[in-house]
């Protein structure tokens, strides 16, 4: 098992180091379990050196410094959360819903790794520094410990018929008026928990501020918490709903009537990537419609997020994400977008989920003079990890600043964040804004060699495939077998966990008719 991993020496090593001197002959189960282990046993030891660090032992005073620190000690809490869970798995007969499960945390604990380093790079950590040698060390289990984990699992895609697309519906105690006004998605009889509203008016229990409304929203809920939030603009600091709070659903007014806002970025606060989000969802469950998210540093700070999703089986719906460079963060975990919009320019769709976009339009804005636009960052790092953005039945467009200038800058589908970067668009409109070659490298000592970046069925003045830059990983004419691996049914198991969301969603590939 040691001998399929990327560093088998380091595997072998830190293996027999834990069992000892026992001569124990170890099955699958017992190999991953000890991996996991050791995993958990480093975890632990970084994250004291972190703690030490922070508190000022060596003296961390440097404010992105702390960021970056701060960063990644929550990371890595969540990773041996997560940890936690996978090990009552193996504990278990590994079937097909949690071998994604599985396969999917180990996925995650990859990409909160991989954060903590982008944040110490940003923090200009010196190469040489302890802190830099541990977290090296640490990327070789993490690696070994994925491959380990897939070896023990099946994670071959299962066959299942594609179920008919599900439409909205509301509960039969909403009236038809406020059904007009929230055009809201819940279940059952649920009512709004809590009405955010910046006049302090509402019919039930009210607050003027949505942090309020988080502090006040009952932790490690099973059901859905409805925070209703109504028109405005909300520009509050460290919006975040945090790992505690699970199935808070906020449900605005609409697009461009309940926004959600900031202006935080790297660049003009000295803080890491991760922290400049507008809003971040972080607690499992979260669903918002109805809501534009923002960041208005605007192109001349570079990365600044509007909205970052960490949280598993999140849904968005009719909302709105709006900045420059890096919009969407999509983090980590299983996600899914239905009928967004997301603007942007270098790099505005990125990170290591599990997501998919469905029916959503993806505007390129006017970028800053000799930038070119990046649509997608896809940032997959891990051998056997299984994050990639899927982009489904949605229209690539040239927004309106872009459109009388889009012949002068040049558009590109994505670049690879990381050397294993996945992304695909299906059945979707791509405009004449679009460069024929469709995919760059990271930067100019790089390649699209180990990247997987698919095109199946699109259409529209971009879609043409002919020019595309040639490469192992560009595939740009799948098969429906190679695209169906990156639906809502295979790619992130969502008929489950949407459907009780009253969010319309298809469930497979769709009307495979070339446009």
């Amino acid at each position: 098992m040691c001998g399929m991993t990327r560093f088998s020496g380091t595997c072998v090593r830190t293996l027999a180091q834990r069992l000892g001197s026992s001569m124990i002959q170890l099955d699958k189960v017992g190999v991953t379990t000890t991996s996991l282990d050791v995993l958990e046993d480093r975890l632990m030891y970084v994250m004291a050196h972190l703690r030490n660090e922070i508190r000022g032992v060596n003296g961390v005073v440097d404010s992105l410094q702390w960021a970056a620190y701060d960063d990644c000690i929550g990371l890595y809490q969540d990773s041996i959360e997560l940890l936690t869970l996978a090990r009552s798995l193996l504990h278990a007969p590994i079937q097909s819903k949690n071998s994604k499960d599985l396969m999917t945390w180990m996925t995650t604990t990859c990409s909160n790794h991989d954060t903590c380093m982008d944040g110490f790079k940003e923090a200009n950590e010196p190469k040489t520094s302890k802190t830099a040698q541990l977290l090296s060390d640490l990327t070789q289990t993490i690696s070994n410990h994925i491959v380990l984990s897939s070896l023990l699992v099946n994670t071959t895609a299962h066959d299942r018929r594609s179920e008919p697309t599900l439409t909205r519906s509301y509960p039969k105690w909403l009236s038809k008026e406020k059904q007009e006004l929230l055009d809201v998605s819940i279940i059952g009889d649920m009512p709004v928990y809590i009405t955010v509203s910046q006049d302090g008016i509402g019919t039930n229990l009210t607050v003027k501020t949505i942090a309020e409304a988080i502090q006040l929203a009952p932790n490690k809920s099973s059901d859905p918490i409805i925070i209703y939030v109504k028109t405005g603009r909300y520009q509050e600091p460290n919006l975040i709903v945090r790992k505690g709070k699970t199935n808070l659903w906020f449900i605005g007014d609409g697009k461009g009537k309940t926004i959600i806002t900031g202006n935080i970025s790297c660049r003009l606060n000295k803080t890491t990537t991760f922290k400049t989000s507008s809003f971040g969802a972080i607690g499992n469950g979260f669903v918002a419609r109805g809501i534009t998210f923002e960041n208005t540093a605007g192109p001349e700070n570079h990365q600044a997020v509007a909205l970052l999703v960490k949280s598993d089986k999140s849904v968005l719906h009719d909302c709105e994400m709006k900045g420059y460079q890096d919009t969407l963060y999509t983090h980590s975990n299983r996600q899914f977008y239905r009928d967004c919009d997301i603007y942007g320019t270098v790099d505005f769709i990125f990170g290591n989920a599990q997501v998919v976009f469905q029916n959503c339009s993806i505007y390129a804005l006017k970028p800053m003079l000799h930038q070119n636009n990046t649509i997608t960052a896809q940032k997959r790092s891990c051998p056997s990890s299984i994050s990639g953005i899927s982009i489904h039945e949605s229209r690539v467009l040239a927004a309106s600043d872009l459109e009388p200038f889009k012949y002068n800058y040049s558009t590109y589908l994505g670049r690879p964040w990381r050397p294993l970067s996945t992304v695909v668009y299906m059945s979707s409109y791509i405009g004449d804004h679009v460069h024929p070659q469709g995919w760059i490298p990271w930067n100019e000592t790089s390649t699209l060699d180990l990247v997987y970046y698919g095109e199946f069925m699109n259409y529209g003045p971009g879609a043409d495939t002919n020019c595309r830059v040639q490469s192992p990983g560009i595939h740009p004419n799948m098969t429906s077998d190679e695209a169906i691996r990156f639906t809502v049914d295979q790619f992130i198991d969502g008929s489950s966990w949407i459907a009780p969301t009253n969010v319309p969603f298809e469930l497979g590939l769709g009307n495979l008719t070339q446009h």
